[in-house]
């Protein structure tokens, strides 16, 4: 609930273990997804000086140690 009110938006059912997650207004969370402890979650990444902001949306399973940077998640499992 309390991701919602920060503005992650939710597609369905989700269990969003403790992770670090910034930009929330750009992270969609879809349905039936795991997110894990200690992943990494932003809305964006930066390459030397150049700095992208843009949306990032998860599904599946995201495993400890995953780092999603302005990404798409569509796999069954992510991480190691």
């Amino acid at each position: 609930m309390f991701l919602k009110v920060l503005g992650v938006r939710f597609e369905g059912r989700a269990v969003v273990l403790e992770c670090r997650m910034y930009e929330h207004p750009f992270i969609t969370i879809a349905d039936e997804t795991v997110v894990d402890n200690s992943s990494v979650i932003t809305g964006h990444y930066v390459v030397y000086n150049d700095f992208t902001l843009g949306p990032c949306k998860l599904g599946g399973i995201i495993h400890e140690g995953v780092y999603a940077f302005n990404a798409l998640v569509t796999a069954k499992e992510s991480g190691p």
